[in-house]
């Protein structure tokens, strides 16, 4: 290859006007086998022009990047990829990019590249050797060690040899292969691991020589870059095997030796700046960061994920307990330094705190430093927080920078400032103490007579960085708000600007305060407004808009100090505009947000005023963005750009119910639209379409018909690639607007040009699914426009089919737009399918696989929606006409099968769709964390256990080990059933607007269309199934009835109930009776009752009576007048047939958590009605309450019984519930409900010791004393009326309440009285036998209501009648169990045991014992068969 030619090419590239033909020419002859090798000559080449050989590094760099690899490289974002790396997340390449390359390097190029580079690069500098550095990482990241197994020869050759500067070269090749491996799973980095295995040991022995002989700035880099190394290879994972606990050891060691180390006195002549960058005070920095991460990810056991190995935990609690309090003396070194006025550089102060700040969450380290933490917050923290010269100087001068600097995300990471407030901020709420000895120096400054304007600022600094936790301590509660006014709110008037600034911002973290004094919370705001309106300093307003925020954020604040924001609202958002256009800061632009979300109608008559200067404002950053700035503001100025619309869009959304002001907004926003969409601006792309998005989510106006067609050029220009985000707006224009959409043919033709251009094109088969989806929506919204258009769609769709396609999602997609078509019309249908085979050929395999691959995928078909389509599919072939039989013979036996699948995975998803609510919890606890004894350990979640837990989505009481338990156990059927929507179901379509669209009815119709069937085809459809699979279709068609009954009671409800004429009410024998204590006083007895079943005349009755919430309604003739029923909005269903009605409400009452909830009646309430007892009753039969009543007055008409009768009742309870029994001893008690008792509490006993018990709650037996010859609530005994005969049952009404005499635990035997014991102790024992002797309550009229007796006492010892009763802790029934099982030899072993148990417990002739001699017996006579 001509050397001369390619030297005058690369040099032209460098004049502007030649460098097109030049590059023109670079590209013909750089696939030219011998390129590579002339481009290393070149670069090598000190004779050569410079410029040349620059271009030559840079031109080889990018070849190798584009041409290296023989596949095209996936086009994931590397930052997403080095994230999920990082998180052991997989992260799949995007479909269809993993494809052979047209042209790659030849291999005898490749070979001499892998031969020379390295020597290249020791070659030459900066810049040409970070150019070859590039590239050598991109071989690495291709070829090793597979294609490029000498490559870690060449690297100890390198280190091997006496040439410092052949290492510094060596070493920075050698840190790209380890940032490779960085982030890699553990089990990925196999090879790096074999080559540290080498190399470390070298590497660690050049740093020590050069750290004892050699103090120069070339040896201070290599050092620097060795301690890189080291610390990219090990931040994530230590392998114990290259480094054992010792070499570990003797790594820290030399970290440590770096710290220490006293520089060279010739960096005391540089300034601070130049100092602090030095490499020397870089090779301090990386020894700290190593420090830091080894203690926090691997030097804790505190800190570690669940189930690590023992060399891990071994090397944990060495690191904490016999290495960091070396660490934490040499941080205290630094710290003091620092104190003594010493230069340190800001890295190195900001990596110390970060250092004590680990500490503090360890018990361990915290005794170490914990008795010097009033020295380092009086002469660290403290200084640090303090407003420096310099920072007063650019308040000053250039209060824009001032605040950029302010807000800027990254100072957290670098400045030892944020290190400072984090530090603090940890201290004060992890370890005691901290907090009062910081208060108590903050007001040792602040009394100070001397006290100058930095000290103050830095005592409000301070206050403002502990404000979120000295709000939660009840220890300060009644002195902040006089702190609040005495020493922030004169400081908000303060004619320093900047104590103005900072009373700003302490009062942030006081927003949540609740001020005793309403004036002074109404004082509190209205200094904010005024600093944010009046104020003249820009950093002042910032902070007043912040805080103001804040304020906002608080609900009951807000609703508060909204009276005193709403008359300042319009120059308050005026003055945040102001402030957005100077600063060009996103963070003020949340604060517009939120205040157009809060104050939505009040600031619609500036709507429009605040729009147009918010698109001059975009406009403005938009235009100057191509003016020549630094790279960090042009990124600053885009982010503001992109708030701009994001509020836009805040504000479109806000006024969708105002017409009149969106029309306005709208033609102000179009400039904006225009200027994106015209000029291709990407930046903005998404932001525009989702705006775009928003304007169109209701109605489509003619000027946003103008902005499709802008939507269009953009797309065929520049935005396919924003396709998902495209059809967002497309999918408005189709579905808000069709009359509109189907008024011009070229609308339609456009999207699915749009369609097309982006399955055609293999645009990523994310954007293909989309696409996909879009044409589903058009056919199901245009049904019978789209005749012309169908086989156009069919062939692109067929064609699709015949390339690869990778994600289930696409194919899924396709499959949908082919059955959509069939399920509309089956002739249209073949007609069109037979029409495009015929016309291309290539479709004809495609078309005729449809079916077999449509049966194949039923089962991907997921969420509502595409289950909907494919069930409506396969009804549609349940029914095909018999001319069609011939086409789907073969999957004819898989219909029905399928049908199976997808309409139980219906099923499941509508009964968890109704089932699901939401937990919303109110826990305020604005991420502060808890306070830890000084002897404990932060109980810290490990990152490994988060993202597990993220992976999963599982509770944490489900975690274990590093993840999730990945075994083969036990499983729910459920697990892998997907009950959420998938990702493209968000795009309505007529299927979900039309209510009438009932696949189960349709399929319940189809079946019986079938038995009619003559032509074998129903034959045909059954002959395969199961008898579970039939059994299965039965209960789709028992789902399908209820569901339609279901769907009618909705209607029957949504139409305000059936209407009786008066005479069918009339003629009907009701027999109302609903009993004094209910229905006479109901409305002085009940506080709620959500639903009461009655006959349809007691309406009249009822109806009106507030605390009644609903009404179901039992019509036994049958006859409805629904224009009457309209006027009774109560009524949530009526039914005509009992057995009905009785399965709803057998439903409804298994849908609640607790089968029979209990009520809390505090103790002080010593007069109690119905109304008290039966606050919490979720449902109320008045017939058998009446029953009750009347079988009560028979059966206890005659004094004859006993005086004192004990009866039983066992169930499960809530922990929660539990704990509260646990706190209301001699209070009441009511089980809002039909109580069934039992006079055998073996027989009580029964239930809880079968029921399946969950990890909130516990077995519990409740032992009811009552006295029957007292005025009780009504009880009976129902023996004979009970379907179980032989358990002697008693039934209580609803009025029913008890007072907790006793409570105590049985637990192995021994009874322990729990009565001071906490919560948290017995919610630990699931097994738990709570023992409660209740008086039953005088059942009491609600208008005679007498103070309740309590002079009933319990028997005295002696005649207690609970002696004779089994205190048996309610364990599981682990005998019966073994019997069930037919292990009969267990079974006898159980059965001796507790034999011998209560031979201990009861006297030989208690009549209990028969029962265990009896157990034995049986279980002998088993064994012996």
């Amino acid at each position: 290859m001509d050397l001369a030619s390619v030297v005058e090419a690369l040099q032209a590239t460098l004049s502007p006007q030649l460098r097109k033909q030049a590059e023109d020419k670079l590209t013909q002859i750089c696939k030219t086998t011998g390129f590579v090798p002339c481009l290393i000559q070149i670069i090598l080449n000190e004779q050569c022009d410079m410029g040349a050989r620059q271009a030559g590094a840079i031109y080889l760099k990018n070849h190798v990047n584009t041409y290296w690899s023989d596949y095209n490289e996936p086009t994931a974002d590397p930052d997403i990829m080095t994230l999920a790396n990082a998180v052991n997340v997989n992260v799949s390449p995007a479909a269809g990019d993993n494809t052979p390359k047209l042209f790659v390097i030849s291999e005898p190029d490749k070979d001499y590249l892998r031969n020379v580079l390295i020597d290249a690069i020791i070659r030459t500098k900066d810049p040409l050797r970070c150019q070859l550095i590039t590239a050598a990482g991109t071989m690495i990241k291709s070829d090793f060690p597979s294609k490029w197994p000498r490559f870690i020869n060449q690297i100890h050759t390198c280190l091997s040899t006496d040439n410092i500067g052949t290492w510094e070269s060596a070493l920075l090749v050698f840190y790209t292969l380890v940032q490779h491996y960085e982030y890699k799973k553990v089990e990925d980095r196999n090879p790096i691991d074999e080559v540290m295995n080498v190399l470390l040991p070298l590497l660690h022995q050049r740093f020590m020589q050069l750290f004892a002989h050699n103090d120069s700035d070339q040896s201070a880099l290599i050092q620097k870059q060795t301690l890189k190394i080291f610390h990219a290879y090990t931040q994530l994972h230590l392998n114990f095997r290259v480094l054992p606990t010792q070499t570990m050891t003797t790594w820290l060691d030399t970290c440590c030796a770096m710290i220490e180390r006293r520089l060279p006195e010739r960096l005391d002549a540089l300034d601070e700046e130049d100092r602090a960058e030095h490499p020397w005070w870089k090779c301090k920095k990386w020894a700290f960061h190593i420090l830091i991460r080894t203690f926090e990810r691997h030097g804790s056991p505190a800190n570690l994920p669940k189930g690590q190995s023992p060399d891990k935990i071994e090397f944990a609690n060495f690191y904490l307990k016999g290495y960091s309090g070396k660490v934490i003396g040499l941080v205290f070194g630094v710290l003091e330094a620092y104190r003594q006025k010493i230069f340190v550089s800001p890295r190195v102060l900001q990596l110390s705190l970060n250092y004590l700040r680990e500490s503090v969450r360890h018990a361990f380290s915290w005794k170490i430093m914990q008795d010097h933490v009033v020295v380092l917050i009086q002469d660290i923290i403290y200084p640090l927080l303090c407003i420096s010269d310099d920072d007063i100087e650019l308040f000053n001068d250039e209060p824009v920078e001032f605040v950029r600097a302010r807000l800027d995300i990254l100072d957290e990471y670098i400045s030892p400032v944020s290190a400072a407030e984090l530090f603090l901020s940890d201290a004060v709420a992890k370890r005691k103490d901290v907090l009062m000895k910081t208060v108590s120096f903050l007001g040792t400054i602040i009394h100070n007579d001397t006290i100058t304007v930095k000290q103050k600022d830095g005592v409000l600094h301070m206050l403002g960085v502990i404000g979120n936790v000295l709000i939660k301590k009840k220890a300060f509660a009644n002195q902040l708000e006089n702190m609040i006014v005495q020493y922030l709110f004169p400081e908000l008037q303060s004619q320093t600007a900047f104590l103005r600034a900072r009373a700003c911002y302490a009062l942030r973290n006081f927003s949540k305060l609740e001020y005793s004094i309403p004036d002074n919370s109404a004082r509190c705001l209205t200094y904010l407004i005024h600093c944010l309106c009046n104020d003249v300093s820009l950093p002042v307003k910032v902070e007043a808009a912040m805080a103001l925020n804040l304020f906002m954020s608080d609900s009951d604040t807000g609703e508060k100090g909204k009276a005193i924001i709403v008359p300042h609202l319009q120059i308050i958002v005026m003055r945040i505009i102001e402030i957005i256009r100077q600063t060009e800061i996103d963070d003020i632009m949340i604060v517009l947000q939120k205040i157009v979300g809060i104050f939505d109608q009040e600031l619609q008559p500036i709507a429009v005023q605040m729009t147009s200067q918010l698109v001059e404002f975009f406009k403005h950053v938009v235009c100057s963005e191509n003016a020549p700035s630094e790279e960090s503001k042009a990124e600053e100025r885009t982010v503001a750009a992109m708030g701009v619309l994001n509020t836009l869009d805040t504000i479109v959304s806000c006024m969708g119910e105002k017409p009149e002001i969106l029309s306005q907004i709208e033609q102000i926003i179009y400039e904006a639209i225009l200027l994106v969409l015209r000029d291709g601006i990407l930046d903005f792309y998404e932001e525009i379409l989702t705006l775009v998005d928003t304007l169109t989510i209701n109605t489509v106006s003619p000027l946003m018909w103008q902005v499709f067609y802008l939507i269009k050029e953009a797309f065929f220009r520049d935005a396919a690639d924003y396709f998902a985000e495209i059809m967002n707006c497309l999918h408005n224009y189709v579905v808000n607007d069709t009359p509109a959409f189907l008024s011009q043919p070229n609308r339609i033709e456009t999207v699915f040009e749009m369609c097309k251009h982006v399955i055609v094109n293999d645009l990523g088969e994310d954007s293909e699914a989309h696409a996909a989806k879009l044409i589903e929506v058009i056919i199901l919204q245009c049904q019978d426009n789209m005749s012309a258009a169908l086989p156009a769609i069919v062939q692109l769709i067929a064609q699709r089919f015949q390339r690869e396609i990778v994600t289930t999602e696409l194919r899924l997609m396709l499959l949908q737009v082919f059955i959509v078509i069939l399920w509309l019309s089956p002739d249209r249908f073949f007609q069109t399918l037979n029409t495009v085979a015929a016309n291309d050929p290539s479709t004809q395999t495609v078309i005729g696989n449809f079916f077999n691959q449509w049966m194949t995928d039923s089962e991907s078909f997921a969420g509502v929606h595409d289950r909907r389509v494919c069930a409506l599919g396969l009804c549609t072939l349940l029914r095909i006409d018999a001319k069609y039989y011939s086409a789907i013979s073969n999957i004819v036996p898989k219909i029905l099968p399928n049908c199976i699948h997808i309409y139980q995975g219906l099923i499941k998803t509508y009964q968890h769709n109704e089932d699901d609510s939401d937990d919303d919890s109110d826990d305020d606890d604005d991420s502060v964390p808890s306070e830890i004894d000084d002897g404990d350990d932060e109980n810290i979640e490990h990152e490994d256990d988060l993202l597990a837990k993220l992976k999963g989505k599982v509770p944490d009481h489900e975690m274990s080990g590093d993840g999730l338990d990945n075994g083969n156990g036990d499983e729910d059927d459920d697990s892998d059933f997907d009950m959420d929507e998938t990702d493209l179901e968000s795009y309505s379509t007529v299927l979900e607007a039309n209510e009438n669209i009932d696949e189960f009815q349709i399929f319940c119709q189809c079946l019986q269309q079938l038995q009619s069937d003559t032509t074998g085809y129903n034959q045909a459809l059954l002959q395969n199934l199961s008898a579970e699979q039939r059994t299965q279709i039965q209960n789709i068609i028992h789902y399908a009835e209820k569901r339609k009954q279901e769907k009618e009671s909705n209607k029957i409800r949504d139409a305000g109930g059936y209407n009786f004429s008066q005479s069918s009410g009339a003629g009907q024998p009701l027999n109302l009776n609903f009993g004094e204590s209910i229905a006479d006083n109901y409305h002085e007895q009940f506080t709620t009752l959500p639903l009461l079943v009655i006959c349809e005349v007691a309406v009249l009755l009822l109806t009106d009576i507030p605390q009644l919430t609903g009404i179901i309604v039992l019509c036994r003739d049958g006859k409805l007048d629904e224009e009457w029923w309209k006027t009774w909005p109560k009524r949530k269903a009526t039914f005509t047939d009992t057995s009905i009605m009785c399965s709803n409400i057998a439903q409804l009452i298994s849908s609640k958590s607790d089968i029979t909830p209990i009520s809390f009646i505090p103790t002080s309430e010593h007069h109690l009605s119905n109304k008290d007892l039966c606050q919490g009753v979720d449902f109320f039969t008045n017939d058998l309450h009446c029953y009750i009543n009347q079988l009560h007055r028979e059966q206890f008409t005659d004094h004859s019984c006993n005086s004192h009768t004990l009866l039983h009742r066992g169930q499960v309870l809530s922990k929660r519930h539990l704990g509260r029994l646990m706190k209301t001893k001699t209070s009441i008690i009511s089980f809002n409900s039909f109580l069934s008792i039992n006079t055998d509490a073996m027989k009580a006993l029964t239930f809880p010791r079968s029921a399946i018990i969950k990890g909130d709650s516990v077995r519990i037996l409740f032992h009811l004393y009552i006295d029957p010859l007292q005025t009780t609530a009504a009880f009976v005994c129902i023996a004979k009326y009970s379907y179980f005969q032989k358990e002697d049952e008693v039934l209580s009404s609803i009025n029913s309440g008890f007072r907790v005499d006793n409570v105590e635990l049985i637990d192995k035997n021994d009874l322990y009285v729990l009565t001071n014991k906490s919560r948290e102790e017995l919610s630990c024992n699931e097994q738990a036998h709570i023992y409660h002797q209740l008086v039953l309550i005088k059942d009491e009229r609600a208008r005679d209501r007498k103070k309740i007796s309590t002079t009933t006492e319990p028997p005295k010892n002696g005649s207690d009648p609970w002696s004779s009763i089994d205190l048996d802790p309610i364990t599981p029934n682990k005998d019966a169990v073994a019997y069930g099982l037919n292990d009969y030899k267990r079974t006898l072993s159980l059965y001796e045991q507790d034999l011998t148990r209560k031979l201990k417990l009861l006297s030989l002739n208690h009549l209990d014992l028969s029962i265990y001699y009896n157990n034995t017996d049986d279980a002998y006579h088993q064994v012996d068969n």
